[in-house]
């Protein structure tokens, strides 16, 4: 799962707080806001310039379908109907055993798959990834520590080799096998897909409001996950990096974005120190590790989803990672440690921020 990041939107609007279950208004420019909280765990706000009542409801339910298919820790409905999300399939009885779902949740799982295969590298004569959808089983474990506000059990000290080694095998011999609309999770390890739930979700919205025409838009999912088309006036929007959580008050790293993604990952919230180590709640797929060598990673690119899994990566990664996959993808990202700029390229689009940044 990712974390609320500390991006902010300067000149455009201010980001609310605002937990009411639905709030719409129409303002000038006809300019159509309506925030719902609650949608994968945090309050999602869209903002689009001349889009009807029906596009907003159309846009609001395909966010809520796939909330609802990718929750992993509770039952689902939609319309009324008990639906098979990854609750269902990470149930200890369906082990083994096929599950009819959704061709939506098919697609995040294919996508998930597609990430990890994309994300492997050597160490050592070992390969190695740097996502994996089966560490749902070390997540959980780990947020009982980190996480003051886990429904969990506490824990009181990091998870040790000894907790850790059956997950990661779990983990490891875990896999996917789909058959026309069915899936069978064979192993243990239970899938997760929070890492990238927001952003796929943002990849249909995206595709939506292409097919409509609508190109003045902006949607802020918990400011970790943000959709940015242009401003009402057609320009592009200006995204603030302030204050990463160790870091200088004062700081605030801006750059531009139009009709792209930005994704972050970071420990503005689900963090614990303990004996001078940070731990969060993005694990390592490698040795099961929780502990944070960075602070903040943020990433540019124009797809929501690859914007969320690249994050999450290179935050695990770091500059290694990032070189890798810039092989691949296309993206601007920064690596924040909590007092300096890690890494950094031109792409971000902030080039002229860096002096000061670092001074």
């Amino acid at each position: 799962m990712k974390k609320k990041s500390l991006l902010a939107l300067l000149g455009a609007f201010a980001l609310t707080a605002c937990r009411n279950a639905e709030t719409s208004s129409l303002i000038s420019g006809e300019t159509l806001v309506q925030e719902k909280f609650g949608l994968f765990g945090t309050n999602v706000q869209i903002r689009i310039t001349g889009a009807s009542q029906d596009q907003m409801t159309d846009l609001f339910s395909l966010l809520e379908t796939y909330d609802a298919l990718t929750d992993a820790f509770n039952p689902r409905s939609l319309n009324g109907q008990t639906i098979n999300n990854l609750y269902t399939l990470n149930l200890e009885a369906n082990e083994g055993r096929k599950i009819t779902i959704d061709p939506k949740l098919k697609e995040v799982l294919e996508f998930g798959l597609a990430m990890q295969q994309a994300t492997t590298y050597k160490e050592n004569g070992v390969t190695y990834s740097y996502f994996n959808p089966f560490i749902g089983a070390i997540t959980t474990e780990w947020k009982r520590f980190v996480n003051p506000n886990s429904d969990e059990e506490k824990i009181d000290a990091p998870l040790t080799a000894e907790t850790l080694t059956p997950l990661l095998n779990d983990m490891n011999s875990t896999s996917l096998t789909f058959d026309g609309d069915t899936v069978t999770r064979n192993g243990k390890g239970l899938v997760d897909v929070g890492a990238f739930a927001k952003g796929f979700a943002l990849r249909k919205a995206k595709n939506y409001l292409d097919e409509q025409g609508l190109k003045a838009y902006l949607i802020n999912a918990g400011t970790s996950s943000l959709l940015l088309g242009c401003t009402r006036k057609g320009d592009a929007y200006t995204v603030s990096l302030q204050r990463p959580s160790y870091g200088d008050p004062k700081l605030s790293i801006t750059y531009p974005a139009k009709f792209e993604a930005v994704g972050t990952s970071g420990i503005s919230e689900q963090y614990r120190v303990y004996e001078g180590k940070t731990y969060t709640h993005i694990v390592d797929p490698k040795d099961g590790s929780a502990e944070a060598h960075y602070d903040t990673v943020t990433i540019k690119t124009g797809d929501p989803a690859l914007a969320d899994v690249l994050s999450t990566v290179i935050f695990l990664g770091g500059s290694d990672a990032a070189e890798q996959l810039s092989k691949t993808y296309d993206f601007g990202y920064l690596i924040w440690d909590g007092t300096s700029i890690v890494d950094v390229n031109d792409k971000l689009g902030m080039t002229n921020q860096l002096q000061k940044a670092s001074a």
